[in-house]
């Protein structure tokens, strides 16, 4: 008679496959998980292709890695041109190599709007309005990712359009996945950056009072603080009449900050740069400059400069490097105070600032330098 012990019924012994035994010998158990009907093949790729797209998207947007995403998303459609996954890898490498100003963008562009033209991500590289789609032709996994994308990238009123299409869906409304909360907060913050106050309350108060344990109600609360109480004291700055928009710019979770951090790593480098019109001064005159102030006022440090090209608008001289924060806010300050800076900071517009090596990977690299800008007016140097 068993015991309570014995789990011999509970656990029955594992099923051995003779044929894969006396093929592969010692070897079996590396083998014995490998499917080997059709069916089973199928299913393992499938797994195999939904890994490498969310592993991407990782990189992408968590790791800011883009040089990894962009190996994994091609890999994947390498190995699985026809993968239901493929217009999205296209879509992510459209974005990805936009970024790096890469002219493979294009290859995927005309690659989704001519042979995909009624699709989300079709409509959201042309700017055209998603809720003209049909739905028998409408994958919801797009648009979500579209929304999101169009949200991080700027695109209010698209963002808006997004999420009402989605909202219209049943299939959409029952998928347990969606996080229905960050929805309602992208569109009710889009309809803040466009100024429509009402629909913004209206909206964040929903999201409120339906999802109060979301990690987004918080924020949502805050802004309702705002639009009900007038923006604190401690938000505000020296303008009268700053609008939501403004005063959302200095809380540390706005979207616009994604990526950066107030933190510095002990191997981090410091580095100060300046923002300039390329039309206002030219890359050597800068360089002269900003060189000829470092001998004067700061030569023991040695400090090197190199000036790149910004989105085809702006120089950034970068000064490179310092040893700690204080260290480049006291160049600033000098900076500034000097008679030589007048000549390259001409307008408000233009700005000088400090920043680590781990911001500088995120602005650079992903074209956000507006965005540190502003992370580091308002969070890092407030």
């Amino acid at each position: 008679m068993a015991g309570d012990g014995d789990d011999s019924q509970a656990q029955p012994a594992e099923q051995v496959d003779s044929t894969l035994l006396k093929q592969y010998g010692d070897k079996y158990k590396y083998y014995k998980d490998i499917p080997q009907d059709e069916d089973g093949i199928v299913a393992a790729n499938q797994k195999i292709e939904e890994a490498m797209y969310n592993l991407a998207q990782l990189y992408a947007q968590k790791l800011n890695e883009p040089d990894s995403a962009i190996k994994l998303l091609e890999a994947l459609l390498d190995r699985y041109e026809n993968s239901e996954y493929a217009l999205r890898a296209r879509y992510s490498l459209y974005n990805l190599y936009n970024d790096k100003r890469s002219p493979i963008s294009e290859v995927h562009k005309n690659f989704i709007i001519n042979e995909h033209p009624e699709t989300v991500y079709a409509y959201l590289i042309l700017n055209k309005d998603p809720r003209e789609l049909k739905r028998d032709v409408m994958d919801y996994a797009y648009a979500y990712d579209g929304l999101f994308t169009a949200y991080s990238s700027r695109q209010f009123e698209t963002s808006i359009g997004f999420s009402d299409f989605l909202l219209t869906l049943d299939q959409f409304q029952t998928n347990p996945e969606i996080d229905f909360a960050k929805l309602y907060y992208i569109k009710g913050m889009s309809y803040g950056y466009l100024g429509q106050k009402d629909s913004l309350a209206k909206t964040l108060t929903y999201l409120v009072n339906t999802y109060p344990q979301s990690e987004v109600a918080p924020l949502a609360q805050k802004t309702l603080n705002y639009l009900k109480n007038g923006v604190p004291a401690a938000a505000k700055g020296n303008e009268p009449g700053e609008s939501l928009a403004s005063a959302e710019t200095k809380d540390p979770e706005n979207e616009a900050y994604k990526g950066f951090t107030d933190k510095i790593k002990p191997t981090d480098k410091i580095f100060v740069l300046i923002f300039v019109d390329k039309n206002k001064i030219s890359k050597n005159d800068a360089n002269t400059q900003i060189a000829d102030f470092n001998k004067q006022n700061y030569e023991a440090l040695n400090l090197k400069v190199f000036t790149f090209l910004y989105q085809q608008t702006h120089l950034l001289p970068y000064i490179s490097s310092f040893k700690n924060v204080e260290e480049a806010q006291k160049y600033i300050q000098d900076f500034v105070g000097a008679g030589a800076s007048k000549s390259i900071l001409t307008s408000p517009e233009e700005k000088i600032f400090y920043i680590s090596h781990t911001n500088f990977k995120v602005a650079y690299g992903q074209k956000r330098m507006e965005d540190y800008i502003k992370y580091y007016e308002n969070i890092l140097n407030k």
